[in-house]
């Protein structure tokens, strides 16, 4: 995968600095600094380490352009007399749609004209090509991504669903002929997977086909056809690939919850946030949407292990508890969303970004062991409810985060009147001995 994350500013707010125990939730020291760190804590520390070394080695990755393929005068020729024969077939097929049809209404949601197949989009069609031309295989891929088009068309859509998942098994099967071709005319010089097309174009037809069994094969597609895939588009300045990068990475996470098994559950989660990451690496303007996006996948997850009944636990391929993996997911969840609230504009913070701090250390809470780990990550969640208070006075905070901080307060209470209680006997004694 390509890309490169932006560069981190400093944290704006250290949680650290307003406890008045001295205790660091991130680093999980102990109150007693005398004592030694205990087995917990170190582990704790350590996937702290590994999480933040992950992130820097994605930010520090350089990027790879791939450089468009410019058509020959010849190529370009030859490209545009196939347009114009499956140009005459849209044309024709579209026209006969349109007879047997009705006239669009808003029940048809988000699905749009199919296009016009008139000179200008056969042009541009053209001109994007950017791949060396095979005649008899670009062809059927040609006219397999007009199908798509009309399949995710308002055209095909009033005729009933049976008739969409039609033009769209219609459109993998050319596209995936014309695959084959080009793997038999390149058999001998090879390099059919830098004609990123045919696997862009087949990921995009399982994602709509949005079949479970399809799912990898739609990964799998994706991965092999954005190696090649340009990145420097004449429209526009800004890198376009993070989109396909996180369309991807929404297919998957619509498939992972259906999963209940938890090996699925744990393939899926990793395919999610390596999609992410990819997406964040195209992207830099655009990280702290998809960092925010991982830090929820890797809670999602944690949250899931939670709530499995223990008959599921023992279903580990490497030796090590489900505790374990649920404590390592709510670990990098946390490290996420403070990283992506480091990559996010001041002015473009919202409350759903401390709302997921919040989530994320409370879950922390809930996968320690240690009275003074849950106490940290305890006060440390009071401190962001704080901070989202603060920053958006009018938000309505969640009732179980009032309750919640409200536990600390009077915990420090009582902390402090025991405290008091206990000292008053060694006042009395030292003011009766003056």
């Amino acid at each position: 995968m390509r890309g490169r994350l932006p560069e981190t500013k400093a944290v704006r707010a250290n949680p650290q600095e307003h406890f008045s125990h001295g205790d660091t939730p991130l680093t999980a020291q102990r109150v007693l600094p005398s004592l030694e760190p205990s087995e917990e804590e170190i582990e704790i520390q350590a996937h702290i380490q590994h999480v933040q070394d992950e992130i820097q080695r994605t930010m520090s990755a350089p990027i790879t352009r791939v450089i468009p393929y410019r058509l020959s005068h010849r190529e370009h020729a030859a490209l545009a007399g196939i347009a114009g024969i499956v140009q005459q077939d849209m044309q024709t097929l579209q026209s006969g749609l349109v007879r047997a049809g009705r006239p669009p209404d808003q029940r048809d949601g988000e699905y749009t004209p199919a296009p016009d197949w008139d000179t200008d989009y056969i042009t541009a069609l053209v001109e994007e090509w950017q791949e060396p031309v095979f005649l008899e295989s670009d062809y059927y891929v040609l006219r397999s991504m007009c199908l798509y088009e009309l399949a995710m068309s308002v055209q095909v859509k009033m005729l009933g669903p049976e008739k969409v998942r039609k033009y769209f098994s219609m459109a993998l099967a050319l596209a995936q002929k014309g695959h084959t071709i080009l793997r038999t005319t390149l058999r001998q010089e090879g390099g059919e997977d830098r004609h990123w097309r045919y696997q862009m174009l087949i990921s995009y037809i399982f994602q709509q086909q949005d079949a479970d069994q399809l799912a990898t094969r739609a990964l799998r597609s994706f991965y092999q056809g954005i190696k090649h895939h340009p990145n420097q588009p004449k429209t526009t300045a800004e890198p376009s690939l993070d989109l396909e990068w996180s369309k991807m990475a929404t297919i998957a996470e619509s498939y992972v919850r259906l999963q209940n098994d938890f090996h699925s559950r744990q393939t899926w989660t990793q395919h999610i946030v390596q999609l992410l990451n990819g997406a964040t690496r195209e992207n830099k303007k655009t990280c702290g949407l998809h960092l925010t996006r991982i830090s929820r996948t890797y809670l999602e997850y944690a949250f899931w292990i939670r709530e499995q009944p223990q008959a599921l636990l023992v279903t580990l391929s490497k030796p090590r508890s489900m505790s374990q993996e649920m404590r390592q997911a709510s670990v990098a969840a946390l490290i996420y969303a403070k990283k992506a609230m480091e990559s996010i504009k001041e002015e473009d913070l919202h409350p759903e970004h401390f709302c997921q701090i919040i989530d994320c250390v409370y879950m922390m809470s809930l996968v320690c062991v240690r009275p003074n780990l849950i106490d940290s990550y305890s006060r440390e969640a009071s401190f962001w409810i704080d901070q989202l208070q603060s920053k958006f006075p009018h938000h309505q905070v969640n009732p179980s985060y009032r309750h919640s901080a409200k536990l600390i307060s009077s915990k420090d209470a009582a902390m402090r009147v025991i405290l008091e209680q206990r000292q008053a006997p060694q006042k009395q004694l030292i003011q009766s001995k003056e």
